[in-house]
């Protein structure tokens, strides 16, 4: 779109446990998504913010204590980007 604003779109696979004592909680999700990409400043460490929308596919082929559902998936976030370009 411009040198400070992308648009994409992607497919993601995500695999997350977290275990506390007895208590494990474990997501497994495929998600189609789309995300856009804002870059504050450009230097040789960009700063961008970042918003991700996204639909996640529960996998259920293990074990768990807990399970989930498909669902939608919203991740909104800040990164530093190293551009040696």
């Amino acid at each position: 779109m411009t040198n400070r604003l992308s648009l994409s779109g992607g497919l993601a696979f995500e695999d997350s446990t977290f275990e506390f004592k007895e208590f494990r909680l474990h997501t497994t999700y495929l998600s189609l998504l789309g995300q856009a990409q804002y870059k504050f400043i450009d230097a040789l460490f960009d700063l961008y913010s970042y918003r991700r929308l996204g639909y996640g596919y529960s996998y259920n082929g293990d074990t768990n204590i807990n399970s989930h559902k498909d669902d939608p998936n919203l991740q909104i976030g800040l990164g530093v980007m190293l551009c040696l370009w």
